[in-house]
């Protein structure tokens, strides 16, 4: 088992997936509002409060131990593609991502986080790899490294939210996904790619929306997957389709996912686009 822990502006949502020899089982979906902001732009502003309402959650639903898995806000990441060597070794790599990374950055490598991915072979160059690296300010992972410490759980992995929820809805398709969250907003036109949004629910018009997203959408995806916590995702739905000719559509959870017969009673179907980044990182986590 695997539970995904999703830190929003001011609540949580928690989802734990159990596996079932090649499937996934959704075991429970659950929130907790703490009725003020405790998490802006993905930093923790009240620590001690955030902990207090994972640790209510958590005993509510009889959970005291296992791994967890979090994000961090896709606003907060900064992406390098990279071309390297494909003969290189992992400790190899690593030096020669740094290296690389360093010469984009204006922070020092100690105050970030980094990871990379390695996507196959470069396109021109087969005696190399094409390598996506990732940065984000330290801090951000280490509050959720320590948030995880505090209430007794391993932290099995911390990622981009982008990173996790756009190949997590999208699997083998070639969707465009988009995600509207009270917490933050971007577009993954394709995969390895996402671009932050700076449109906002309640401060934003879908006007808005899709004035920013407008220049994003050259070439137009064949096909666009919704995400996020907004209540008026239909309604942004219905205005792609309408205003930009784009097919759009809600996103569902994969066919990979089983839902257990009680979590699909508790949960109104309208209300799960909420939960799907809780979800895509309980899958990142039993990977």
């Amino acid at each position: 088992m695997c539970a995904g822990l999703d830190i929003g502006a001011d609540r949580i949502r928690l989802a734990v997936l159990r596996r079932q020899r090649d499937r996934l089982q959704l075991e429970l979906l659950a929130d907790y509002a703490f009725g003020q902001t405790i998490c802006n732009d993905g930093q923790i502003g009240d620590f001690e409060l955030l902990v207090r309402g994972c640790r209510q959650l958590l005993r509510q639903h009889t959970i005291h131990a296992g791994p967890v898995a979090m994000a961090i806000p896709a606003a907060a990441v900064t992406l390098t593609q990279l071309t390297l060597p494909a003969t290189s070794n992992e400790l190899e790599r690593l030096a020669q991502v740094r290296a690389e990374v360093a010469t984009h950055q204006r922070q020092p490598l100690d105050e970030l986080a980094l990871d990379y991915r390695v996507f196959g072979p470069a396109p021109r160059s087969p005696a190399d790899v094409q390598v996506l690296a990732a940065t984000a300010p330290a801090m951000l992972v280490e509050d959720r490294l320590a948030l995880a410490e505090s209430l007794g759980l391993e932290a099995r992995t911390v990622v981009p939210d982008g990173w996790s929820l756009a190949a997590f809805l999208r699997g083998s398709d070639c969707a465009a996904v988009l995600h509207l969250g009270t917490a933050s907003a971007w577009l993954s036109p394709r995969a390895q790619s996402w671009q932050p949004l700076s449109w906002r629910p309640g401060s934003s018009s879908i006007t808005d929306l899709l004035g920013e997203l407008a220049p994003m959408m050259h070439p137009a995806p064949q096909r666009l997957l919704l995400s996020g916590d907004v209540v008026d995702l239909p309604l942004v739905e219905a205005a792609l389709q309408k205003y930009a000719g784009i097919p759009a559509a809600v996103a569902t959870f994969p066919p990979h996912i089983l839902m257990a017969n009680h979590v699909a009673a508790a949960i109104a179907p309208r209300n799960l686009p909420a939960f799907h980044c809780a979800v895509a990182l309980a899958a990142e986590g039993l990977m």
